[in-house]
């Protein structure tokens, strides 16, 4: 398992070195031809030497200023924009001004292939987000809009994770939306993909894992749920989630004690005040309580 994460990452690194090496490649042709046509010649021994040392340098220059100055500009300020909704979504949850924040940035997204990556990363979210405000079909709307051309081209660790995020959601959300037939029908076209990425990323594991749990908890295979929950009770980053998931599985179970215990300690370990509240909403509304 180790070794097969490790060859993930390798690739990973491999793909953006040669995405690196490209650009510079692209950036030296002009400049070598520059040094040969506009560089005078000379009698000196090494002349050929420094237009090479010319060449090479200032490509290295024009790459660095291709991805300072060149992307940032045709990007304009989405880049930032997004970063920034990102970290108040770390921070603060989907409030209603983060939710419109990024419905108008998508809007923007849509306008050009330019922002591709920000599109799909503003589908994924607002997708959770109305998922967990049980408004399905918006949803399922919104993950309907992703650029998957753009998405599914690349098989990188990055990509692999969206990748099984994207086929995660619609299982997720039929199966939270009571329609066992279509999430069955995700799952099962997406399971090969899933299963063959599946150990190398402890994210990516995440996203699948804590995606099935919703179909098994739909089809009622207590077993498999929490078979699937139980390695992410003990990392800090998923173990509310883990905690609360396991929750509403004893919740449907019956067990209302276990339940309990378990939402009290997805409550405790939520990273931020907007999770703790969600949870605590759900605990009510799961186990009839108004506390």
């Amino acid at each position: 398992m180790g070794e097969e994460k490790q060859t993930v990452i390798r690739k990973d690194h491999k793909v953006r070195l040669m995405g690196i090496a490209l650009w510079y490649l692209i950036c030296l042709v002009p400049c070598f031809l520059f040094a040969v046509l506009f560089i005078g010649r000379s009698t000196t021994e090494n002349f050929w030497l420094w237009r090479f040392a010319f060449a090479f340098g200032v490509a290295a220059v024009a790459e660095l200023v291709i991805y300072l100055v060149v992307f940032p500009y045709i990007l304009g300020g989405t880049r930032k924009q997004y970063n920034q909704i990102i970290s108040r979504i770390a921070s603060e949850g989907y409030t209603p001004q983060v939710i419109g924040e990024l419905e108008l940035l998508l809007s923007k997204c849509m306008e050009s292939k330019n922002y591709s990556s920000y599109r799909d990363g503003c589908c994924k979210y607002l997708t959770e987000a109305y998922a967990m405000r049980k408004e399905y079909d918006t949803a399922l709307r919104y993950h309907a809009m992703s650029d998957t051309d753009f998405m599914f081209r690349y098989h990188t660790l990055s990509f692999q994770r969206d990748q099984a995020l994207w086929h995660g959601q619609l299982i997720q959300i039929y199966a939270m939306k009571g329609d066992v037939a279509a999430s069955e029908q995700c799952f099962s076209r997406a399971q090969s993909f899933l299963n063959s990425i599946h150990g190398n990323d402890i994210v990516t594991d995440y996203f699948i894992d804590l995606s099935v749990f919703e179909y098994y908890l739909a089809i009622g295979d207590y077993a498999a749920c929490e078979r699937l929950a139980e390695p992410y009770k003990q990392h800090k980053e998923f173990r509310s989630s883990a905690f609360r998931s396991l929750a509403r599985m004893y919740a449907k179970k019956g067990d209302t004690a276990q339940a309990r215990q378990c939402f009290d300690i997805a409550i405790e370990s939520a990273g931020n005040q907007f999770i703790r509240e969600f949870v605590q909403s759900e605990k009510n509304r799961v186990l009839g309580q108004n506390i």
